[in-house]
Order: C-alpha cells, then sequence, then structure tokens
C-alpha cells in the first residue's frame, strides 16, 4: 500500500501538468484510464489468484495420492484396487487441468484487457 501512494501523488501532478496545458477534459481522460487499468487488473489478478490456488490444491493431491498408492502398493494390489486408485489419480490431474487451462485463459484476458484499455 505504501508504493500506492507515491504513484497517486505523480497522478495528481501529471492530471495537473496535462489538464494545464492540454485542458481539463483530457486530464479526466487520462485519470479514468489509469483507475480502470488499475481495477481491471486487480480484478482480473485476483479471479487468477484463485485458479491458481485451486491449481496448487489439486497437485498436492494428485502428489499425496500417488505417494499413497506408491506407499501402500501391496495392500492396493492385494485387494485389486489398483483401477480405483488410477482413477483416483486421474480425477486430480482433472481438476487440476481444468484449473491450470482457467488460470491460462484468465492471463490471456489480463493480457487483452489491458491492451484494450491502453
Amino acid at each position: 500500500a505504501l508504493h500506492l501512494v507515491p504513484q497517486a501523488v505523480e497522478l495528481v501532478l501529471v492530471a495537473a501538468v496535462v489538464g494545464s496545458r492540454a485542458g481539463w477534459p483530457l486530464a479526466a481522460f487520462a485519470v479514468a484510464n489509469v483507475a480502470a487499468y488499475a481495477l481491471f487488473t486487480v480484478a482480473t489478478v485476483q479471479t487468477r489468484v484463485g485458479y491458481l490456488e485451486r491449481m496448487n490444491a489439486a497437485d498436492s493431491e494428485a502428489s499425496a495420492r500417488v505417494l499413497d498408492g506408491l506407499i501402500h502398493h501391496e495392500t492396493v494390489k492385494s485387494y485389486g484396487r489398483e483401477a480405483l486408485e488410477v482413477q483416483r489419480y486421474e480425477d486430480c490431474l482433472a481438476v487440476f487441468q481444468r484449473a491450470q487451462l482457467q488460470s491460462q485463459v484468465m492471463l490471456a484476458v489480463l493480457n487483452w484487457g489491458q491492451k484494450a484499455i491502453e
């Protein structure tokens, strides 16, 4: 939050210079553009962070499934539960892949949106 104060002061000073030299409507447009850019970026990044957290949770779950399956290999084998363990692992990977795809889509939306606002 401390880095926002100097940037806000700089934005006000630049808007004042632009307003006095090129007109206040242009200064208002510039400030609105910066505000839209910042709000869009924060909202999109927050959404993407949620997908990244889901990715990390799914990756941890998949790793735990593999480790558990390897540690208890003899038990899984003796009860004939290989297919179930494979299905559980594949389910974890599917969750991971969906979250990864959503994260990549949000990154593309972020890049596109920022370029559109610029």
